[in-house]
């Protein structure tokens, strides 16, 4: 059941409805069911409850196992080692199996090692995500972070939570768990509000993204003959599709699961406003960014041969940076498994992964000489257009990882960075040069307003809840912009047959 679709809103709307009349015990009964009904619309049902429901139930007595071993034996850890290593890479084998399988055919194909057409089967819905959401419910058990739950209903119904299903975000079990041991009452402003966020969502995927995608979709499927100007148009309006795209999702999951009584942690933060990639990937895609630092980046750093690399590095560099080169290490791998977490192929590797590690790397590196540069400048760090500079600077990098995102290959990718390389045709950021991408005078003018809409409510998002803000106008003001929301989503949305308005981009990881 795609999220953009009149099925799915009548669904979460009868949804709603029979969740606050059924009694406080059957409330969880009642969404582990709608988790069932919304994953029996998917192509692949069976086969994503039958792994989604393995690792559920692995996961789950694994833990239960642990927490037993943690009680009687607690000085003894080989027999809880050898449950936890196993129940882990069982369930990456499972993701390993599903997501990567093609990758590692097209790498050995690549090589001559083999000569093996591409497999073809459907994943489960939402591996990606589910995995990882449940390998940090056993890490953390094994860790002594989390009690094990020994209801499995109330864990099942964590781990097959449907919203999170699609693209995530990565709820960790302390967050969303806990908030199934009680009643969840109707509250009038926790349905209004999650209402609101769903709609803004859908202005976002189909009033933003769907119409900046025909644009991208012209000029990247098609991009020999195209000139610089028109390669760095597209991969800034890329930007805006899959930002809104992407967001646009949390924003339905995010306001589904607040009318639900249920909260769950926010993904996005107005990442544009950044001034560093560092600062960028704290405000985007915010949960995976805190797994892979909380289970990956700070655990490589407590091994011993880190350990070793780090003493080592203290006596032949000096204490001061010999101890940077085991977080730079580790940094790299951190950010190389995000990478190939995105699709195991180096465009994935090197866009997701990879190229934000050099920028992060060489952005810690050189921040002293540029205050020292400033200084002699008398460039004034906080000033507007010294932030303004910044921003825009961390924009045009993220970019370039989302060229080699976005391209039909590693190889691809490259071309079209060299022909970034010479940008002297500025036709692009013409009206003729825009409207010859595929979209009419119309479209292009409601992209535009869309988008002015879109920075003017994140820029207000800077100082405050605009959801707040608008509920605290006049009754009359108040339903004017809900109804003016509603009837722009209605009005411009893109419904086209053109148009794949009905899956989003992350929900392919």
């Amino acid at each position: 059941m795609a999220l953009i679709s009149i099925q799915f809103i009548l669904f979460c709307a009868f949804l709603i409805v029979v969740y606050y009349l059924v009694p406080g015990k059957l409330q969880n009964l009642c969404l582990l069911a709608a988790n069932l009904v919304f994953l029996s619309f998917y192509h692949a049902a069976r086969l994503t409850v039958l792994f989604l429901g393995l690792s559920i139930l692995t996961t789950w007595a694994a833990a239960l196992v642990i927490g037993r071993l943690n009680t009687l034996q607690p000085g003894r850890t080989g027999r809880k080692r050898a449950v936890f290593v196993l129940t882990v890479l069982l369930n990456l084998a499972f993701l390993f199996v599903f997501k990567f399988a093609n990758s590692a055919i097209f790498a050995l194909n690549g090589l001559g090692i083999v000569d093996h057409a591409p497999v073809s089967f459907a994943a489960p819905l939402g591996i990606s995500f589910y995995t990882l959401q449940l390998l940090s419910y056993l890490i953390d058990v094994y860790n002594g972070g989390q009690q094990p739950q020994r209801n499995l209903l109330k864990y099942a119904l964590f781990g097959s939570y449907f919203p999170l299903l699609t693209s995530g975000p990565i709820v960790r079990y302390s967050e969303l768990g806990p908030q199934f041991d009680h009643r969840r009452t109707f509250q009038y402003r926790n349905v209004t509000f999650g209402a609101q966020r769903m709609m803004w969502g859908f202005f976002k995927k189909l009033v933003i993204s769907e119409r900046a995608a025909v644009m991208v979709n012209t000029v990247f499927g098609d991009y020999p003959v195209y000139a610089g100007s028109y390669i760095l148009g597209a991969v800034l309006l890329f930007a805006i599709q899959l930002y809104t795209d992407f967001s646009g999702c949390m924003d339905i999951v995010i306001g589904l699961s607040e009318a639900l009584g249920l909260t769950v942690p926010e993904n996005f933060l107005t990442p544009f406003y950044s001034t560093s990639e560092t600062e960028f990937w704290r405000r985007w895609h915010i949960t995976l960014g805190t797994w892979f630092k909380d289970y990956v980046f700070y655990p490589l750093q407590k091994t011993a041969l880190f350990g070793a690399i780090r003493d080592w590095s203290k006596k032949k560099l000096g204490k001061k940076r010999g101890r940077k080169v085991p977080m730079y290490l580790a940094m790299a791998v951190l950010w190389f498994s995000v990478g190939f977490w995105h699709g195991g192929l180096w465009k994935y590797i090197v866009g997701s992964g990879v190229i934000h590690f050099v920028y992060i790397f060489l952005g810690q590196e050189l921040a002293p000489a540029g205050s020292r540069i400033n200084r002699i400048l008398h460039i004034r760090e906080d000033s507007l257009s010294h932030q303004l500079f910044r921003r825009v600077r961390t924009l045009l990098m993220v970019c370039s990882g989302f060229l080699f995102f976005r391209a039909a290959s590693f190889h691809t990718a490259l071309k079209m960075l060299r022909a970034l390389l010479f940008v002297s045709d500025p036709t692009f950021f013409t009206v003729q040069g825009l409207l010859s991408l595929g979209l009419d005078g119309y479209d292009l003018t409601v992209l535009i307003l869309a988008v002015l809409l879109l920075i003017y409510v994140e820029h207000v998002q800077q100082t405050g809840s605009v959801r707040d803000r608008i509920a605290g106008q006049h009754i009359a003001v108040r339903w004017l912009v809900y109804i003016g929301l509603f009837f722009l989503v209605v009005i411009f949305g893109m419904y086209g047959a053109e148009y794949n308005a009905a899956s989003f981009i992350y929900a392919n990881f």
